[in-house]
């Protein structure tokens, strides 16, 4: 019409918009944009959490962070969403976050940066992080840094995981759940959805006054547990977790913190420089992922394999570090489940008093455990 030099009238316009409506239900190719990060164009988007504010991160190396306003990346965004508190002229220092986080092992710090970047791309799979220690080690808070940098929300960390429907609640309104003090093995059902949490997978519930209409939720998420001890006893699930054990806080620990109010106070205060330093080495990680090749041994999370590779070299960490310390946190948190488990150790005591290999009957064998 504008060719034509033609001017519509308010009912042609009215009629052309019901012909797109139209259009657009016979469309069966729809995307749910996530509710905090999306990928369009080969870019990489962040959603603050306010308005439309959004964060858009390239493969420039030299601007390739900038904060948007009015983008036509549409969010969808939970009313629990809380803001990322990103400033572009704050200094970038992401050194800062274990100030606040009890990591000091160099290994432990590349896996748990390594997690954090990862949920930072939407089409990934997922690791779980489970954060082990003693009563006042600092799970609970070591927690709550993390999802401040990554998924703020009012949700906070959630109850002990009980039910399917707290994973559903959880993956529905927020990038990350997280569930605190889970300490007793997890049943087998939920220990399967978590499976599909990490690789994909989706749990579907019939929608309320409805028979046939259904609410399908994506459960494909980075998850985080923190506890005393692992709920976790099937070998497909820990074959997808991430141990992070800490040690416990000393009076003297305690005492460098200033109490847990004053520590939350200077964390926020640190947030920006934090923020701004996790974006630029999320933003270089970017640049080189996809020049990673697959490493001879490539572990089942895949895509958070590669992007540890490209984190080891923008750290600057010697070449097959994350690879070995990937191996190795595999390996100490199969340990560390026999070590927490009664019956294994019973096993091995068992086992160290014979002097030569004996037969049981498995009546007679749970009766000498």
């Amino acid at each position: 019409m504008i060719e034509k030099k033609e001017k519509p009238s308010k009912t042609r316009i009215t009629g052309i918009i019901d012909e797109l409506k139209a259009l657009a239900i016979q469309v069966e190719d729809k995307e749910d944009v996530n509710t905090r990060y999306t990928m369009r164009n080969d870019c990489l988007y962040i959603y603050r959490g306010s308005g439309n504010r959004q964060i858009k991160i390239t493969k420039d190396k030299k601007n390739g962070i900038k904060c948007l306003k009015g983008s036509r990346i549409k969010f969808r965004s939970s009313k629990y969403i809380s803001e990322l508190d990103y400033q572009p002229e704050a200094n970038a220092d992401f050194s800062l976050f274990w100030k606040y986080v009890p990591v000091s092992n160099k290994n432990s710090q590349l896996l748990l940066t390594a997690f954090m970047l990862n949920a930072c791309f939407p089409d990934h799979e997922y690791p779980i992080l489970l954060i082990e220690g003693p009563p006042g080690s600092g799970k609970t808070t070591t927690t709550e840094c993390i999802l401040e940098l990554i998924d703020p929300t009012s949700f906070g960390v959630a109850a002990p995981l009980t039910s399917p429907e707290d994973i559903k609640l959880a993956a529905f309104h927020r990038h990350v759940p997280a569930f605190d003090n889970n300490n007793g093995i997890l049943k087998p059902n939920l220990q399967n959805l978590l499976c599909q949490s990490s690789t994909g997978g989706k749990l579907t519930g019939r929608k309320f006054f409805t028979n046939t209409d259904a609410v399908v939720v994506d459960l494909r998420k980075p998850i985080i547990f923190n506890g005393l001890q692992s709920p976790f006893s099937q070998h497909d699930l820990l074959s997808r977790v991430i141990h992070l054990r800490l040690k416990p806080l000393t009076t003297a620990d305690y005492a460098k913190t200033g109490g847990k109010t004053n520590l939350k106070s200077q964390f926020k205060a640190d947030l920006p420089k934090i923020l701004k330093g996790f974006y630029v080495i999320l933003q270089k990680v970017f640049v080189l992922i996809d020049k990673i090749k697959d490493p001879e041994k490539l572990f089942r999370m895949g895509d958070f394999t590669k992007v540890g590779i490209a984190l080891e070299q923008v750290l600057g960490y010697e070449k097959g570090s994350f690879l070995k310390a990937y191996e190795n946190n595999q390996k100490h948190g199969l340990a560390a489940i026999i070590e927490d488990s009664d019956l294994a150790q019973a096993v091995i005591s068992m086992a160290r008093k014979l002097r030569e290999a004996k037969t049981y009957l498995l009546t007679e064998f749970i009766k000498a455990l």
